[in-house]
């Protein structure tokens, strides 16, 4: 399969190839982040048995999130940068307009809020520059992986209950979606329909059985 594309290797592959073919995306330090992420997730959708394993079926210094929850990230820092900066801006201003700065409470207040407003802002622009938007892969990946629904049973009460796990920008414990490095959540990763789940310790242990894993995106 040597010299062949990349998605032609994933579907055509053996699982002893495949296995062999994910050795070298990991270890090829020369591979681009996003390029990798393609490639494992290609890889995935047609040989999910060599991710189950690994429990963070994902590349750790990427940030995955579904389409809207991008677009939400990239509207909360626009408002930084295009409101809440220059309002701290003329804030600024204002206050220096008092006279004697080395005293002048409101000025070194403001001088604050905007570091903390540009500190905020590069913090944001460098995660938007690592997101990715979850693949229809790694949602259909027939394991639990991001982007996936999960029903499962509580053991513990016999009711059913379903889960859900996207980016970090995606989250909404109400409704039970749940960001794919929560704690909850990477005690699902990588398991299968039919297999138990545990979290938690002593009393607070629960247990769920997977009743069925199906694509959220």
């Amino acid at each position: 399969l040597a010299g062949q594309p990349g998605g032609v290797v994933c579907a055509a592959a053996t699982a002893t190839e495949a296995g062999r073919f994910k050795e070298q995306i990991d270890s090829n330090s020369g591979l681009a982040a996003s390029g990798r992420g393609l490639l494992l997730g290609l890889l995935r959708g047609r040989h999910a048995e060599l991710f189950a394993e690994d429990g963070k079926p994902w590349e750790e210094d990427l940030i995955y999130t579904t389409e809207r929850g991008l677009a939400r990230r990239q509207t909360e820092l626009n408002e930084i940068l295009r409101v809440d900066i220059p309002a701290v801006a003329k804030q600024i201003g204002e206050a220096a307009a008092f006279g004697d700065l080395s005293e002048n409470a409101e000025f070194t207040a403001a001088l604050e809020k905007r570091d903390q407003l540009a500190s905020r802002a590069t913090n944001m622009e460098n995660e938007l520059k690592s997101a990715r938007v979850i693949t229809t892969e790694m949602a259909d990946s027939g394991f639990v992986n991001i982007g996936c629904r999960v029903t499962v049973r509580n053991l513990g009460t016999g009711r059913e209950e379903s889960y859900t796990f996207l980016g970090p920008w995606d989250a909404d414990v109400e409704r039970k979606v749940i960001t794919y490095n929560a704690p909850l959540a990477l005690a699902f990763m990588g398991r299968k329909v039919g297999e138990e789940v545990s979290f938690g310790e002593d009393e607070d242990n629960r247990r769920w059985e997977v009743l069925a894993i199906e694509p959220a995106i």
